[in-house]
């Protein structure tokens, strides 16, 4: 957890529950964001973290080239990150300023701006990672002369040569299709011939 945790750790210790005081025991206090996600994917731990600035995190360093990521957050809040918006006591502006701010929630705008951002950050995450895995090919281009290298992480679309035994299953599977629904077609107007 970030330095900021040992809060948390007191409180967790202090709560009288059982389980927040053995979770107490188990939290490492120091670790930046960034390191706590690289531990819990290397050495299968946890991180704990306000889920806003989790989910950023994951979004612009964790997302894969496919848009998908190695790491997930939780379900459930150990801890709830409430926040608020300080202003001066008796401030003329405060039934307006609540007003506004009650209209952004439950327009579920907040929401809505969570995403669209998470969503900007995975688009330029993926941009990041291409342009590197264009350089890389590049240079590996340059490296190997005339050669074509091909890294084992780079996505290349299947040729038709590759595609043939495919094909060729979902044609002899049609063919096998249409020759049972003759026979049995066949079948019926016999038995039906025969009944009349």
């Amino acid at each position: 957890m970030m330095p900021w945790g040992k809060d948390f750790i007191t409180y967790f210790r202090i709560s009288g529950s059982p389980l927040f005081a053995r979770m107490a025991d188990l939290l490492d206090i120091g670790y930046d964001t960034i390191d706590g996600l690289n531990m819990a994917l290397v050495e299968n731990q946890a991180h704990m973290e306000t889920i806003h600035k989790m989910q950023q995190d994951i979004a612009d360093h964790f997302t894969r080239i496919d848009g998908t990521s190695p790491l997930y957050i939780g379900r459930e809040s150990i801890m709830p990150g409430l926040s608020a918006w300080p202003i001066p006591h008796d401030a003329p502006y405060k039934t307006q300023l609540d007003r506004c701010i009650s209209a952004v929630v439950e327009a579920g705008l907040y929401e809505k701006w969570t995403e669209d951002m998470l969503e900007l950050a995975r688009k330029d995450s993926r941009a990041r990672q291409r342009k590197q895995l264009e350089q890389q090919h590049v240079e590996g281009k340059q490296e190997e002369g005339t050669a074509s290298s091909s890294s084992s992480s780079s996505i290349h679309a299947l040729t038709l040569t590759q595609m043939q035994g495919p094909l060729i299953l979902l044609l002899l599977g049609l063919l096998t299709a249409g020759i049972t629904f003759s026979i049995e077609m066949l079948i019926m107007r016999r038995h039906n011939l025969h009944k009349k």
